[in-house]
């Protein structure tokens, strides 16, 4: 594949999660008037308890997909995948039935939202692993497509369903996961219609057990650290700052997250088979460097801008979620950056690195939060887990780069010339809290430097 198709085959990743959070951007003033902080919380626990059971419905078959040369053995590993999620499911549905009590008064879900929670999480296992198969035949519109269609049909029903039931935001949730999905069914179907011996597929299961065995846990470490602290939160600060952190989550760390999973996802795929040559150690620098030039500005920006923002496009009720993003900056740059490189585990066969670094994250952070439950504010609780996450995920920056990238002092040359471009073009937000000029001389003196800088970025990417 040349270089042109495969640059329009991350345009076409990254500019339909853009266009799809721009969708979930524009809805959210309306959804914060028609739902409250503490259903927004609600919302916030059932998500991360759905990607938690999503993981361990389908053991990381889905990320096995890609590894394979053979069509044939990756639509087998997909037909893996389906088959343990279903077990998983029902498995669920089973403990919800007995227990449902027990795991309402635990999570604050009633029982009838818990029913849903095997529904949803079945949902995202299985469109995970189509999305896996497109990617694995390089369909990027495909995907790209169902991205856009799974926002609409995630905001619709959710504005829909707010007149007539709180749980609206969970219901529009899953559809939204439930349209992506249908829309890449041709891929699954494919698979579906071939014949397998059961035997091959057990064979393949075994041999690919190093998911299972391996990135399973990794990846549900990684899950519980980034997505369950709503959980604890909702424990030690009630609902309604889950309901602000959730929407800090929507409105900034959501977006950066799936557009680095686009990248992530591309890098995956185009890096498949490459082992630890020269060309992967290549790769890995150039995506680093364009995640880099994307996000500075934009984290430098939010820095600035942020509390403000919050406060006036979402009401006073909201303000404080702008609090909780800058706090969370750190955190969000270093996951943008630097997460997306982290399938070279899968691709190079050291699923058990990226184990060590999970356990490693996932233990910090649960004392941080426990600790800052029992002995500090939630602002603080927040900023001290956003410092530590930054710090590891630095740490996997170091590590990459030592082990596939050897060129520090190109990495250096990229932080110093990328930290010294957004200090110019920033520059006038420095005055931004000055009074000798109006607010609007600054906000469109900024606007137009914002506009500078991209134009130079894709200058500089067209003339390389």
């Amino acid at each position: 594949m040349n270089f042109s198709h495969r640059a329009k085959g991350l345009g076409s990743l990254a500019s339909s999660t853009v266009i799809a959070q721009v969708i979930l951007i524009i809805a959210a003033p309306l959804l914060t008037r028609l739902y409250s902080p503490e259903e927004f919380g609600a919302l916030s626990v059932f998500v991360s308890l759905s990607l938690v059971l999503s993981v361990l419905f389908s053991l990381r078959y889905e990320m096995a997909v890609m590894v394979p040369s053979s069509n044939n053995e990756s639509e087998q590993l997909s037909l893996v995948s389906l088959v343990v999620s279903s077990i998983g499911a029902f498995g669920a549905l089973v403990a919800i039935w007995v227990w449902g009590g027990d795991i309402s008064s635990i999570t604050g879900l009633s029982q009838s939202l818990l029913y849903f929670l095997p529904l949803s999480a079945f949902f995202i296992a299985v469109n995970k692993t189509v999305v896996m198969l497109a990617l694995k035949s390089k369909k990027y519109g495909p995907v790209s497509v169902s991205r856009v269609f799974q926002s609409i049909g995630t905001v619709v029903p959710q504005t829909a369903l707010s007149v007539f039931w709180g749980g609206g935001l969970i219901l529009g949730h899953i559809i939204g996961f439930l349209v992506s999905t249908y829309l890449l069914r041709s891929f699954f179907i494919s698979a579906l219609t071939r014949r397998f011996r059961l035997s091959n597929i057990w064979q393949l299961a075994c041999e690919y057990k190093n998911f299972p065995l391996y990135s399973t846990w990794g990846a549900l470490l990684s899950v519980l650290g980034g997505h369950f602290p709503p959980v604890v939160y909702g424990y030690y600060f009630g609902f309604e700052f889950v309901g602000l952190y959730a929407l800090s989550h929507r409105i900034v760390a959501a977006p950066i997250s799936v557009l680095g999973e686009a990248v992530s996802k591309f890098f995956l795929a185009e890096s498949a088979g490459g082992g630890e040559s020269h060309a992967l150690g290549q790769r890995i620098f150039k995506t680093h460097q364009v995640l880099l030039e994307i996000s500075i500005p934009f984290f430098l920006g939010l820095y600035i801008f942020g509390e403000a923002f919050f406060g006036y496009v979402f009401g006073a009720e909201w303000g404080r979620a702008g609090e909780i993003v800058i706090v969370m900056i750190p955190w969000m740059l270093m996951v943008f950056t630097v997460s997306p490189l982290s399938s070279v585990y899968e691709i190079t066969g050291m699923q058990h690195v990226g184990l060590i670094f999970n356990v490693t994250m996932f233990i910090g952070r649960m004392i941080i939060l426990i600790w800052g439950g029992e002995n500090w504010d939630s602002l603080k609780t927040v900023e001290v887990f956003s410092l530590y996450s930054a710090i590891l995920w630095i740490g996997m920056l170091i590590w990459i780069y030592a082990r596939y990238v050897k060129e520090f002092h190109d990495a250096l040359k990229l932080y110093i010339r990328s930290a010294f471009s957004c200090f110019v073009i920033f520059m006038p937000s420095l005055f931004f809290r000055m009074d000798f000029l109006p607010y609007y001389y600054f906000l469109v003196v900024q606007i137009l430097a914002v506009l500078l800088y991209g134009a130079m970025i894709i200058k500089m990417r067209i003339v390389k």
